[in-house]
């Protein structure tokens, strides 16, 4: 699977990335990390599944550059929600990568059978999502490169 939005990323100044996480602190951290990594991404975020597939749905102009994805909400979890979100169209090929802080290998494996395009767990130290976000973003393309960014030790 090629997802040419993602290739453009780092050369467009209008790119945007959606997060969807109930975790309101999490929010800042990660917003401030990715206009670290680039300023010229913006950033909209959700703080439910059921929010984002709403607002998805309705808002056609928008289609973000790629989608961060927290597995544990409450209403509708992660994996629902990636269900919903790879029903409609016009996101088949966003990258949607799961932003979560479960490292169990079954919700790896489950979401990349669901079309999650990769895995990240959050990082406990700000430094440390930075550089992870560096190096999603900075992946070059995604035929057949299933990403897993486990916590550091």
């Amino acid at each position: 699977m090629f997802f040419p939005q993602l290739t453009k990323l780092n050369t467009q100044l209008n790119a945007t990335c959606l997060l969807i996480d109930d975790d309101v602190e999490e929010h800042d951290l990660f917003t401030t990390a990715l206009h670290q990594v680039n300023p010229n991404l913006s950033c909209v975020v959700l703080d439910s599944g059921i929010k984002a597939v709403e607002k998805l749905k309705n808002e056609q102009s928008l289609t973000p550059g790629f989608i961060f994805l927290d597995l544990n909400m409450p209403g509708m979890d992660g994996k629902e929600c990636l269900v919903e979100l790879r029903s409609i169209d016009r996101l088949k090929e966003v990258p949607i990568i799961i932003y979560s802080t479960s490292i169990n290998p079954l919700h790896v494996s489950e979401t990349k059978e669901l079309g999650s395009a990769g895995y990240v767990v959050k990082p406990d130290a700000f430094s440390d999502l930075v550089d992870t976000l560096n190096k999603v973003i900075a992946t070059p393309t995604w035929d057949n490169s299933y990403f897993y960014y486990p916590k550091r030790a």
